[in-house]
């Protein structure tokens, strides 16, 4: 995902799904790894789905924040893609969004069997279950006609035909390698494939508390509605640091936090900023430097008030619903300042 948004996307021009494919091939092919077109096309659906570039594969919010805290520095395919820790904290925050409750699930079932898959299950019957206990929970939240009916359909599918051959690995891969990379799951090769276990490291006690947060649809809904990525990737990651406090936040201007990252968003050519991807590359910062969490409301709020003060320097611009969300600094009248 990062090279597809680094390197074979832009922040303003659109671009054919194929093209993207494509590029993304040879670049991944530069770090002499293996690549064609056809599985550049999956990993062309997947930014989208996780909503790092639009239909039209221009950057996204998330692909601006995704450039200002990941990148790729290494040549060699499996050192590049080893995660820093801005990198898990920000796949950890987009794959909890977008496929949390695929996530929990697999970690309820590695604390439950130790294993995944465990001796007696496949990868297809994981991948049945997963998803029938995903769409049963949805059902019971969601309240349009549409969705129900289109739930009720793939509960339907599943109990007849489930998966079969391959299809259920396809389906569990690209969420237990996430759980991988980020730290949350290890992983083991052996003779009869590849096996996910729980990290040696504090690793029952960060999936724990990981499942805690994010136990079933309603939990995880909250903490999504709630913007509590942070707070929670601190507990699941493991990332704390017990020489800083949230105390030292009050001290800080929050424009001079955010003005950095306002400045390499601006440089992309876009015309506003995402008030988010400003607020979660700010609580990135502070999560992986300082060991701080910073809720995200308490940032929009000082960034409300420091508008309030100067509204001349500092614009909001509202979204279809009315609600802030895209900054514009002037960057003159600031520095005059």
């Amino acid at each position: 995902m990062t090279l597809l948004v680094a390197a074979c996307t832009s922040p303003v021009q659109s671009a054919y799904s194929d093209q993207v494919a494509e590029r993304l091939a040879r670049e991944i092919r530069k770090l002499r790894k293996s690549f064609n077109a056809a599985a550049g096309g999956y990993a062309v659906d997947l930014a989208q789905s996780l909503s790092l570039v639009s239909a039209q594969n221009a950057w996204a919010d998330k692909g601006h924040l995704l450039n200002l805290v990941a990148s790729i520095k290494s040549d060699d395919w499996e050192s590049a893609m080893q995660l820093d820790d801005r990198g898990r904290i920000f796949y950890f925050r987009v794959f909890l969004e977008a496929d949390g409750a695929a996530l929990g699930y697999l970690c309820r079932y590695v604390l439950d069997r130790g294993s995944l898959p465990a001796n007696d299950d496949s990868w297809n019957s994981v991948a049945r279950d997963m998803f029938t206990e995903a769409y049963k929970q949805y059902a019971q939240l969601v309240t349009r006609i549409d969705e129900r009916v289109e739930l009720r359909r793939q509960l339907k599918r599943l109990d007849e035909t489930g998966y079969s051959g391959k299809s259920g690995a396809h389906k569990m891969f690209v969420h237990a390698q996430t759980l991988y990379r980020i730290g949350l799951l290890a992983r083991e090769d052996t003779g009869n494939g590849r096996i996910y276990k729980v990290p040696a490291q504090n690793g029952v006690d960060r999936i724990k508390a990981f499942v805690e947060e994010v136990g079933d649809a309603v939990s995880l809904e909250r903490v999504i509605a709630g913007k509590r990525f942070m707070e929670v990737a601190a507990a699941a990651l493991d990332i704390h640091e017990a020489s800083h406090t949230e105390d030292e936040w009050s001290d800080m201007n929050v424009i001079d936090l955010i003005l950095p990252f306002y400045e390499r968003v601006m440089s992309t050519g876009v015309p506003l900023c995402s008030l988010g991807t400003l607020v979660e590359a700010v609580q990135i910062d502070w999560l992986q430097g300082r060991g701080v969490v910073i809720p995200y409301d308490r940032i929009l709020e000082a960034l409300t008030s420091a508008q309030r003060r100067d509204p001349r320097s500092i614009r909001f611009h509202v979204d279809r619903r009315g609600r802030p969300a895209y900054l514009k600094l002037d960057l003159t009248r600031k520095a005059a300042g």
